[in-house]
């Protein structure tokens, strides 16, 4: 099974800073411990991205992929990246406006595609 997104990409979606900065729970947390985290939000992201996946009798006989579709890897980014953001929000993400809120809706309307059938997704 392949990783469905890397450190890289969620860094290359959300920048360098932000998802260090978004991976630090504490004062001082080291790079190890932020490289951990990210890990963690991977393996969460990933295992989400099957469940959704696994909803549409298409996709759920072919799980886990061996081959990433580039949208699969553009969102196992993102939701990587609003996993860690969540844990540092003072505020509803889903309420806020802004970059953060945007991504969120484009997210889930994403999943809405998928499970109506609108996004037919390139997977064999």
């Amino acid at each position: 099974m392949s990783d469905y997104c890397s450190k890289a990409d969620v860094e290359a979606r959300f920048g360098t800073t932000n998802v260090a900065t978004w991976a630090s729970l504490a004062e001082g947390d080291d790079a190890a411990a932020q490289v951990a985290r990210v890990a963690v939000a991977r393996t969460v992201a990933q295992a989400e991205m099957d469940d959704i996946l696994r909803c549409k009798g298409e996709y759920e006989s072919k799980l886990p992929l061996d081959t990433v579709p580039t949208t699969i890897t553009e969102m196992t980014a993102i939701r990587t990246g609003l996993w860690l953001y969540t844990f540092r929000a003072a505020d509803d993400m889903t309420n806020a406006d802004g970059f953060i809120s945007w991504v969120w809706k484009y997210y889930r309307q994403w999943i809405d595609d998928v499970q109506s059938g609108r996004v037919k997704l390139d997977i064999s």
